[in-house]
Order: C-alpha cells, then sequence, then structure tokens
C-alpha cells in the first residue's frame, strides 16, 4: 500500500498504530504527524522511523499529504480542532472518537469523500489483536490488515457494542492480577504464574473460537467434571455474584453509546 496517512494528534493510540504501520512490510506509503501538544511523541517516532514518519508543519499540511486522515484527539476537542480544516472529496477519514457517532462526526470532516469508523486498540503497535471497522473502503480494509486482524462490521451498532468490550480490557487484568497474586502467596515466582495463567486464556479463547461455539453455557457444562475443580470453583464465584457486576459495568459503559 502506497497511500499516505495522516494522524491529528500522536497519543497513545496514534502512536500505537502509527508503529505498527511502520513495521509493516507492506505499507510502502509515509506516515503524516501532526501534534503540536505532543511533538516530543512525534520526534520520537520520527527518529525510530525516519524513513516512514513525516513530521508536519500544521494539521493543513497534513491534509495536502495525506489520503487517509485519523482524527486521533479526544472526543471533546474534535469538533474544536477538525471544523477549521480543509478536508476534501479525496480524503477518507477515519472516525475514532469513542460515543461520538457517524451522523454527528462527519459533520466536522467538511467535504472528505468517505468518512469510516473504527474501533483500532492500543496493540496495533504489536500488530495483533482485532481491529474493527465499519463502512466501504478497499484501501481502509487493506490498511487496517496491516497492523492487525481486520473485524469488518456490517452495521454501526455492531461497532458500539464490541466498543464496549474494550472496556473489559482492565478488568480482565485485574482477574489475572487476583490469580498471580495468590500464586505467589503460595510460594510461586511471578512470571511463571503470569505465563502460565496468560497463556491458558489464550488456548482457551482459542478453543471456544475454533470449535465455533454457539452454546456457551453448555459449552461450560461440558468443560466441568462433576465434583471436579472447575464446577467448584463457577459455584463459588456464581453463589457470591461475581460475574453479574461484569454486565452492570457493560450496562454502564454502554450508556456512553445509547445502547
Amino acid at each position: 500500500m502506497k497511500l499516505n496517512v495522516g494522524f491529528i494528534g500522536c497519543g497513545a493510540l496514534g502512536s500505537s498504530i502509527v508503529t505498527g504501520l511502520a513495521k509493516a512490510p507492506g505499507f510502502q506509503g509515509r506516515l503524516v504527524l501532526s501534534d503540536p501538544f505532543n511533538k516530543a511523541n512525534v520526534d520520537k517516532l520520527y527518529a525510530l522511523y525516519p524513513e516512514k514518519v513525516v513530521p508536519a508543519e500544521s494539521h493543513e499540511d497534513l491534509l495536502k499529504q495525506a489520503e487517509i486522515i485519523f482524527p486521533a484527539v479526544l472526543p471533546k476537542l474534535l469538533q474544536d480542532i477538525m471544523s477549521d480544516l480543509t478536508f476534501t472529496e479525496r480524503h477518507k477519514v477515519i472516525h475514532v472518537a469513542a460515543g461520538i457517532d457517524l451522523a454527528e462526526g462527519r459533520k466536522y470532516y467538511g467535504n472528505a469523500g468517505k468518512v469510516l469508523r473504527a474501533v483500532p486498540l492500543p496493540f496495533a503497535s504489536r500488530r495483533m489483536g482485532p481491529m474493527v471497522l465499519f463502512g466501504d473502503d478497499e484501501d481502509c480494509r487493506k490498511l487496517f490488515s496491516l497492523f492487525g486482524t481486520l473485524m469488518n462490521v456490517s452495521t454501526e451498532k455492531e461497532l458500539e457494542i464490541l466498543a464496549v468490550h474494550t472496556a473489559l480490557m482492565v478488568p480482565y487484568y485485574a482477574v489475572i492480577n487476583e490469580v498471580v497474586k495468590w500464586s505467589m502467596e503460595k510460594g510461586m515466582p511471578l512470571e511463571k504464574a503470569r505465563d502460565y495463567i496468560c497463556s491458558m486464556n489464550s488456548a482457551l479463547s482459542s478453543l471456544m473460537v475454533e470449535d465455533d461455539v454457539r452454546d456457551i453455557e453448555a459449552y461450560m457444562v461440558g468443560k466441568a467434571t462433576p465434583g471436579g475443580t472447575n464446577e467448584e470453583a463457577h459455584r463459588i464465584l456464581s453463589e457470591s455474584e461475581a460475574y453479574s457486576p461484569w454486565h452492570t459495568a457493560m450496562e454502564s459503559v454502554g450508556k456512553r453509546y445509547g445502547l
């Protein structure tokens, strides 16, 4: 891919995508960056990838150089920063601001030829994990496949539902932390406990996808030996209502997306 990609904003998310694309053998374009508030990040990325990264003189300069645009700024700043910029028909905008739907987002991108919505995640820097995209554009689909596993959705609501899933990343780490802390209390080194539980969870997730599980509750029952350790642990967690707060948390976050 030889199209140039511009990032208006170079915080954690923007930097992650830039890093992933800079490492991708299939990306032949340039990564044009503009962020006066995170100039240190721009300078760092330019130092790491001087053949791929181009620091822009301004946001307008970036729009002159790039065809695909990521406005990677905080949602509360989106309107103020974007509304005065000169988007044209040749621009394809990847709208990533959480909680702002396409109907509203399009208002900020002037005469941009296309506006798609996406949920990229920080592990884009490692070129791994799911990257959700809503919208029809072959160039953008190819781009996303360079820094993760592309997940196309057919409706904006599907994207918003999956966006709520991303709020469970830190809670997932909190569960891992409890398992590792218990293991350390029993005398195991942190690294060994961490590596084991993470590897086990990765395998469990892969199995569920590869087995194309449709009835998850039945699948759970089938994996729990009667009177066994999994049945015991699941019973204790169920009786203490340890699972229901996950639903409560998703309901709360979902309100940000109108779900």
